[in-house]
């Protein structure tokens, strides 16, 4: 399928950081585009149909991409609370896994092409960066479920790309990301903890639903990393944005992982390396530095 045989979208979580910044690209572009939302629906100040999907409800899920006729989906909804899906194993297969096998079923008899992201969690963070190739093993229920996704969406017989992305920040209507919770934090002056030893690549949303949007419209196949260019810890990340924020940077304080005693195991040494990305890809996938100076242009009055 290329670029131009595709007239209709359907972006599944678009009320989210990276399918929001999909939806109002496509529309930019000429593409007829359906958005989903599920709980609060946020405001729309693009010119695209934007409908209820809860991907816990089957029947739902059927009538919504029924309705839109789409050529594309990009599923980028899923349960994203790594300690809540340790927690809640049944409701994360429900959603991470289940939701997508419906999804998969929907479309089975259609000309249509998926675009499903998935996380380096589906790697143990033993050896990272990891390219497309190191063999998953993830530590926790999220890793797993996405996992079981990406082999629910490689084996569907579907024209496919599984996105593998990691700590991705930017603008966003709910404001859950990294970033936003790091300035709206520091903002009012109080503390803010995070790990030293959590080693990844911080994606900028818009650059990594550029890249996402390239892919579907060309002839790519399969895994690809999608990420920013530069690995660093999640602590490194935070000052670095506090100083383009002008945020007092004192305020952060490392720690490590196993100090915080969270639910579900992280993996450390994570990442992905980019170099299959870079190869098929015209948009520049930008390091961390470059995106927090972008987002902050993108914020100032």
């Amino acid at each position: 399928m290329s670029i131009n045989e595709i007239k209709r979208a359907l972006v599944i979580g678009a009320s989210g950081q990276v399918g929001g910044v999909i939806a109002r690209r496509l529309v930019a572009s000429g593409v007829t585009t359906c958005g989903t939302y599920c709980g609060h629906k946020p405001e729309q100040s693009s010119n695209y149909e934007l409908q209820h999907l809860d991907l816990l409800d089957s029947d739902e899920v059927h009538k919504v991409i029924k309705d839109a006729a789409p050529d594309c989906i990009y599923l980028a909804a899923s349960y994203t609370d790594v300690d809540g899906c340790e927690n809640d194993p049944e409701r994360s297969y429900a959603v991470n896994v289940s939701g997508v096998r419906d999804m998969v079923s929907a479309v089975q008899d259609k000309p249509c092409k998926l675009v499903y992201f998935s996380s380096d969690y589906v790697f143990d963070g033993l050896k990272g960066p990891y390219d497309e190739k190191a063999k998953p093993a993830p530590l926790n229920v999220y890793g797993q479920h996405k996992l079981e996704a990406e082999r629910i969406i490689a084996s569907s017989g579907l024209s496919n790309i599984i996105v593998r992305t990691t700590v991705v920040y930017g603008d966003e209507w709910q404001r859950k990301n990294f970033v936003a919770r790091l300035i709206a934090t520091l903002g009012k002056g109080e503390s803010l903890t995070v790990p030293n030893d959590q080693i990844g690549n911080p994606t900028y949303n818009e650059t990594l639903a550029d890249a996402s949007i390239e892919l579907c419209n060309s002839y790519n196949q399969g895994v690809f990393n999608i990420a920013g260019q530069e690995r660093v810890s999640r602590y490194q990340f935070a000052v670095e944005a506090a100083q383009v924020f002008g945020l007092d940077q004192s305020l952060i304080k490392a720690t490590t992982t196993s100090a915080l005693k969270q639910a579900a195991k992280r993996p450390l040494a994570g990442g992905l390396i980019l170099t299959k990305a870079k190869s098929a890809l015209k948009t520049e996938l930008i390091g961390y530095k470059d995106g927090l100076l972008k987002l902050k242009e993108l914020l100032s009055p």
